[in-house]
């Protein structure tokens, strides 16, 4: 926590000549806490509410590590007597109507915060003063019901706590609260949150959730978050399944919710269809695009060993082959192939080789058969299916159905 107390004093200044640009007359308090064991430091308020930055940024070079003895620590005591509006703080001074945060730097987790419904908090220890994480941050007498915000920082090197905990902790609180990862610039990002001016997400991540055991954790996916990412863009990250070969046969539903900031501002279902598991499974990749149902292997024209009538056929070698502006069906056969479907409702049938297969417009069906492919659905309400080999499958817009085959 060291490291931390030295970034909060260097950005002290810099917060409060921040908010004060916008908002002239806005105070600031100093209080340290740490945990029952470390009376009388267990709650102190080390500067009353001041519109002094320099008094802000002295109250925080008092503070200092120490203490402790358990992981957790007293942040529920500090919840409950921000949202009783402390005297000693000065918040019962406060004008009628003004706005109210509560910024917690620190690296560790309240006590009994696994208990809170916060995704990411471990610890299940007793409050020892029975306070409920959850009661102070989301109840009418907490922080949400009082209109305060909480954001919640994550210093560098802690150990007992982490952002998804932070960040959901804080989303209990409602209103703007954020988690953020201490270590920089918390100016940048408190200030526009304060203000209610926000621009930038400093944290954009996927998170999975499933229906089957252990089934979140086939998904990876790269880059694993994004930081300044401006309100209103869009970010792709390719989103990977591996399918292990323990897996039994079925389907599990993976539910895939973007997340800035902590707060979640999209989600899409995966159906991963596993087929032919006796011992072992499939592999296949997934992403972007919604969701449904995942499919088996092959089958309907690409079905067999000869394409059907008027279908468009390339070469046992590297073809570059284009559907038309209809419904088209498209065997590649061998080579490392590019194929894009175009307009209508196509069916693309990639053959062996390591090819690219792009669905394009329409509501296509696309098989990857053996290989290393990538394939993409693009728009409309696809079916894309790999086979044999590593392949990423990516739904693209429109609500999909994905499956990996074996590899």
């Amino acid at each position: 926590m060291a490291d931390g107390i030295l970034q909060a004093r260097d950005d002290a200044a810099a917060l409060v000549a921040g908010v004060q640009a916008v908002v002239p007359g806005a105070r600031f308090s100093v209080v340290q806490f740490r945990d029952s064991f470390d009376a009388p430091l267990e709650y102190r308020v080390e500067q009353p509410m001041t519109t002094d930055g320099a008094a802000v940024t002295a109250a925080l070079g008092r503070l200092a590590a120490g203490g402790g003895g358990d992981a957790p620590e007293a942040h529920n005591l500090l919840f409950h007597q921000a949202a009783a509006a402390d005297p000693a703080v000065g918040w019962d001074t406060t004008p009628a109507g003004a706005a109210k945060f509560l910024v917690v730097l620190s690296d560790a987790e309240p006590h009994g915060a696994g208990r809170s419904g916060a995704g990411g908090c471990i610890d299940i220890s007793g409050d020892p003063h029975g306070y409920v994480t959850k009661a102070e941050l989301a109840g009418p007498d907490g922080l949400a019901g009082r209109g305060i915000g909480l954001f919640m920082v994550l210093e560098p090197g802690a150990l007992s706590a982490s952002l998804p905990c932070y960040q959901n902790l804080a989303l209990l609180a409602g209103g703007p609260s954020r988690g953020f990862v201490g270590g920089t610039d918390l100016a940048a990002q408190l200030v526009p949150l304060v203000t209610g001016t926000p621009t930038v997400a400093f944290d954009v991540h996927v998170g999975v959730t499933a229906d089957v055991a252990g089934a979140a954790s086939w998904v990876t996916t790269s880059p694993t978050s994004y930081t300044a990412v401006p309100y209103g863009s869009t970010v792709t990250p390719d989103v990977v399944v591996t399918v292990p070969k323990t897996a039994s046969n079925g389907t599990a539903n993976l539910v895939l919710t973007a997340f800035a900031d902590g707060v979640p501002v999209g989600s899409s279902t995966l159906a991963v269809t596993v087929t032919g598991a006796s011992g072992g499974g499939g592999g296949g990749g997934g992403g972007g695009g919604g969701g449904g149902g995942g499919g088996g292997g092959g089958g309907g024209a690409c079905g067999g060993s000869t394409p059907p009538a008027g279908a468009i056929v390339g070469t046992p070698g590297p073809d570059d082959l284009m559907g038309t502006v209809g419904n088209d069906v498209i065997w590649s056969l061998g080579g490392d192939d590019t194929v894009r479907g175009g307009g209508g409702l196509d069916t693309i049938c990639a053959g062996p080789g390591n090819d690219f297969v792009y669905g394009e417009a329409g509501d296509d069906v696309l098989y990857g058969e053996s290989g290393d492919d990538r394939v993409y659905g693009g728009d409309g309400a696809d079916k894309v299916q790999g086979s044999d080999g590593s392949d990423v499958l990516n739904g693209e817009a429109g609500s999909d159905r994905l499956g990996g085959g074996l590899g």
